[in-house]
């Protein structure tokens, strides 16, 4: 994922078309987490109509009587509030958003790093939302891994010609976003007991709608797909390397980019469901520690 991003942003898109690369990324996260959840539902049900089939010889009225009744009562209870959901895609389109248009600012390597730092404002907002006492073993390991950060950091910033002081505000209002989604995702999943994979499709299915938006205002939409759809680099195309006679010219074809786009999304996802899995289960700040030391 990280490699596919670094390729798509600066090698294919020179650094541009950062909301249309968001777009493209959570629109495959929805529909590969329906395509999950709709398997692990169907999963669930015919396993409840083998065990119901096994007592419907015993008490069938009540049994289905009351079954109807906890199911309705279930539902009822794990219903996760439509602005919640709200919210949290808007921070999360937010933080996808600044990224993908801090990479203009900052080089990729910079921009991992600092983005590494996300350990520190989970911490800081699961201290401030929910109250979390950390263990001292939690604060060395966050002090390590920022120490560790602001050296390689630093390093960049003298050797780069790609570190501009706007990508890193960029970067840092992602991260607040960051650190506010992971500790309102951990409370949302074990609160209202629902899978990781439903959780992702209801979420980035709306922060794709959203950035889409976007992406039609600021013009990255029609670029964008004029870009995925011709051949050639961003900047091959704007030097005109796309008519018939100049296409074998251009290194790669509309085919190799949309299939990029593809893996790019569909890695990112699996990704995504893995770390929501380890938020539900472990929490924000040991999913944020293992995507952090992973890096």
């Amino acid at each position: 994922y990280g490699y596919l991003q670094e390729l798509i942003s600066v090698t294919l898109c020179n650094r541009q078309l950062g909301l249309f690369i968001a777009m493209s990324q959570f629109m495959g996260y929805s529909i590969w987490s329906k395509v999950f959840h709709v398997y692990v539902k169907n999963k669930k049900d015919k396993k409840s109509h083998l065990l119901s089939s096994e007592t419907e010889g015993l008490l069938p009225i009540t049994n289905s009587i009351s079954s109807d009744a906890a199911s309705s009562s279930s539902s009822a209870k794990n219903k996760v509030p439509m602005k919640l959901y709200i919210i949290i895609s808007i921070l999360r389109a937010i933080d996808a958003g600044m990224t993908n248009m801090a990479m203009a600012y900052v080089n990729y390597p910079a921009k991992t790093l600092l983005k590494s730092s996300r350990v520190v404002f989970t911490m800081i907002f699961g201290t401030l939302m929910k109250r979390k006492k950390y263990s001292v073993i939690d604060y060395m390991i966050v002090l390590l891994m920022v120490s560790g950060l602001a050296i390689f950091l630093h390093a960049d910033a003298q050797s780069s010609a790609v570190f501009q002081p706007i990508g890193i505000i960029m970067l840092v209002v992602s991260l607040l976003c960051d650190g506010a989604v992971s500790n309102m995702s951990e409370a949302i999943m074990n609160q209202y007991n629902i899978g990781q994979d439903e959780f992702i499709y209801n979420l980035y299915t709306i922060v794709a709608f959203g950035i889409t938006c976007a992406a039609l205002v600021k013009g990255d939409l029609k670029e964008g797909f004029l870009f995925l759809f011709s051949p050639g680099t961003y900047d091959e195309i704007q030097d005109g390397i796309t008519s018939s006679a100049t296409a074998t010219l251009s290194t790669w074809s509309a085919g190799s980019k949309i299939l990029m786009i593809v893996l790019f999304s569909s890695t990112g996802f699996f990704g995504s469901s893995c770390s929501a899995l380890i938020t539900k289960e472990f929490g924000a700040l040991t999913m944020s520690i293992t995507s952090t030391a992973r890096k």
